[in-house]
């Protein structure tokens, strides 16, 4: 499986960052090895979703916050379609708000940055 991690260092105010490495080995203890993918400036976790699922990425995982997740998504799609439909994404929130994990109504344990 090829497993791509799009990482935010900046999510959470910086604490995501600071964390990166045990969440790296959390994530292939689950997953098996991952590509890590930070970012570097505002808009860069769309473009490299984009190159992730070029490349033909079976998962994506998105490590950030709110921003970085819509990111994600908004990286997904060219023209209205998906632009690897076979590809799966995972969320793991590390940001200071967590909007969209809350709008889930997902468990927040262990999961803010």
């Amino acid at each position: 499986m090829k497993t791509f991690a799009v990482f935010n260092p900046t999510a959470g105010r910086g604490k995501a960052g600071k964390r990166w490495k045990e969440l790296e080995q959390k994530l292939e203890t689950v997953h098996g090895p991952i590509t890590p993918c930070c970012t570097e400036y505002p808009g860069h976790a769309t473009i490299l979703t984009r190159q992730a699922l070029e490349e033909g990425a079976d998962l994506i995982i998105a490590v950030g916050g709110d921003g970085t997740v819509n990111e994600v998504l908004n990286g997904w799609f060219e023209n209205d379609q998906p632009i690897n439909p076979e590809t799966s994404m995972s969320v793991l929130m590390c940001g200071s708000g967590c909007d969209f994990q809350r709008s889930l109504i997902l468990c927040p344990s262990n999961s803010r940055g």
